[in-house]
């Protein structure tokens, strides 16, 4: 699948085109990293892109999502293993020692996370303009910042 055709697709559409048989699970999965790759120099929306997404063996034909890649935004939701950075400076590397009940039911919809957004510093400003990640950009215009604590998702 090119990147023009995944991007015309919501996640239902991509589910749909996975159960049919149109396209593969790892398809999507490699698309999607691309688009991350190719997006974020300018406007810098997502924080980490995973190198090992945790595809489910098998995946479950029966959820929702089954197969379509997702990014978790870099606050409250964190999954067993991966960091977890919050937009700060302060919060180091370490892995998470959990999964967080929110994060969890992503997966059991069938969503496969490939790496996570830009937020603001904890989530309590009104824009993505960190010190550790520096602004997230609005893509239709990258003079201006992406605004909420969830910039980096709706900039992505």
């Amino acid at each position: 699948m090119q990147l023009s055709e995944y991007t015309s697709f919501d996640a239902t559409a991509l589910a749909g085109l996975i159960a049919e048989g149109s396209t593969t699970v790892t398809e999507l999965l490699d698309v999607a990293q691309e688009a991350c790759l190719a997006v974020n120099p300018e406007i810098n929306a997502v924080v980490e892109v995973y190198d090992d997404p945790r595809v489910p063996e098998p995946i479950d034909t029966d959820a929702m999502f089954a197969g379509v890649p997702f990014l978790m935004k870099d606050f409250g939701a964190h999954e067993h293993g991966r960091r977890q950075w919050m937009g700060s400076r302060a919060v180091g590397d370490e892995l998470t020692g959990t999964e967080s009940a929110l994060a969890r039911r992503f997966r059991e919809t069938g969503l496969i996370s490939i790496g996570r957004t830009a937020t603001c510093e904890f989530a309590i400003t009104a824009t993505v303009e960190t010190a550790r990640f520096g602004a997230t950009r609005n893509p239709w215009d990258p003079r201006r910042t992406a605004g909420g604590s969830s910039g980096g998702a709706a900039a992505a």
